[in-house]
């Protein structure tokens, strides 16, 4: 397993603040690249509050360490205006890659700038990261040291700039909320199961305040007990979910706790897919309490993945809701191996998600991002897991094989 993938991975699982994020993203970068400084400039289409309106067009959001970056960021108020210094540090919309040389005014030391381009899946420029450095670097250098994680990075802090490539998607398959987030921020994730325990907890409250002044009457005391029961009943729920991501993340994974796993993450994406409904079987011949090779983050990565491309790429049904069967069982293409699969009767539907995949040959730094299951896809490699997507004339199976410890 790559350790740097997996780090980036627990970080955007258990970090839900961007600020921290991309700061840890850029000083990452950075010291890998043996520079001294970084900033990492997004155009946005909206006022931030942090933002100060201006009448020159083009708002931009920065982040940044090192303190000649600091002060560089500090004075951006637009795009137009960090446009007025592009000359400098090389930046060219048109190129993915750029650099530049100077002499500092002071030491008269040589300063080298280089970065690269931020690209939605259009290809269209939404801004840039720029480098400084006592030592030159080129575009096959910055590849090798920082394009395995990159993308990666990219896909979460672009995601709403990848809303409009990913419309196309939405229209082929005919389904909404396709630009949800492909990380499961483990703190949203808590906040929204706290928020309904509270409410269930209020109906409670307030069910047992009611049957305190109507006592008197035994059809209102039934009603009263049967809604605090079925209230109690989704508290109960409610604890399953944290009890599973609880595990999921803070303990050792376990081949034994998949089917709670699945239902889990499935429970947190209903909101999202309100007209499909999973069902989760567990195959016989699969090794039970066997413990998965993947920690708990960067596993509630992929099965978060696995349910929503899943979710994706089945048609949205107008009338009748659609039951899914995700299996999870015993691995037959590798050894010490278990297996996620869900199929469905999708036909050429799934042409333009193929096409993608088997057009797709490496993202390279400045250029395009790739479709989020290609991402996924990338990253589950690099974990040492996988994910499929086949197609068998008309039947459609996602698959996620999950590599298990050696006994």
């Amino acid at each position: 397993m790559t350790f740097g993938v997996a780090q980036l991975i627990r970080e955007m699982v258990l970090l839900r603040d961007e600020s921290e994020y991309l700061d840890s993203y850029l000083f990452r970068t950075a010291f890998a690249q043996g520079a001294s400084g970084a900033l990492l400039i997004l155009k946005t289409e909206e006022l931030q509050a942090s933002q100060v309106k201006t009448e020159e067009s083009g708002f931009v959001k920065c982040f940044s360490i090192g303190f000649e970056m600091d002060l560089f960021a500090a004075t951006l108020t637009s795009w137009n205006k960090f446009l007025e210094s592009r000359l400098k540090y090389g930046f060219e919309e048109d190129l993915d890659y750029f650099e530049a040389t100077c002499i500092e005014s002071t030491s008269k030391e040589q300063i080298f700038y280089y970065g690269h381009a931020l690209r939605d899946g259009l290809g269209e420029n939404c801004g840039c990261v720029i480098y400084s450095s006592t030592t030159a670097s080129n575009h096959e250098r910055m590849h090798s040291l920082i394009g395995g994680f990159t993308p990666l990075c990219l896909a979460r802090l672009m995601a709403p700039a990848q809303a409009q490539w990913i419309s196309e998607f939405e229209k082929s398959f005919q389904v909404a909320h396709i630009n949800q987030s492909i990380f499961p921020i483990f703190g949203d994730i808590v906040r929204t199961l706290g928020h309904e325990i509270n409410n269930v907890l209020a109906t409670i409250s307030l069910q047992l305040q009611s049957l305190s002044h109507n006592s008197e009457s035994s059809s209102y005391v039934q009603t009263g007990v049967t809604r605090s029961l079925q209230a109690v009943q989704r508290i109960d729920r409610s604890v399953e979910v944290l009890e599973a991501f609880s595990s999921i993340v803070l303990n050792k994974s376990n081949t034994s706790f998949l089917e709670s796993y699945v239902t889990a993450t499935f429970t947190t994406l209903t909101t999202h897919f309100p007209k499909q409904f999973l069902t989760v079987s567990v195959d016989q011949n699969l090794e039970l309490d066997t413990p998965i090779a993947l920690d708990g983050p960067c596993l509630l990565f992929l099965i978060h993945n696995f349910l929503r491309t899943s979710y994706i790429v089945t048609p949205e049904i107008s009338d009748d809701p659609l039951i899914a069967n995700c299996v999870i069982g015993k691995c037959s293409e590798h050894l010490n191996c278990a297996t996620l699969s869900i199929s469905a009767l999708l036909g050429p539907a799934i042409d333009p998600v193929m096409d993608f995949i088997r057009a797709y040959s490496g993202h390279k730094i400045g250029g395009p991002l790739a479709p989020p299951v290609i991402t996924v896809m990338n990253a589950a490699k690099k974990l040492g897991a996988e994910f499929k997507v086949l197609r068998k004339f008309d039947e459609v199976t996602l698959e996620l094989h999950l590599p298990l410890e050696s006994s």
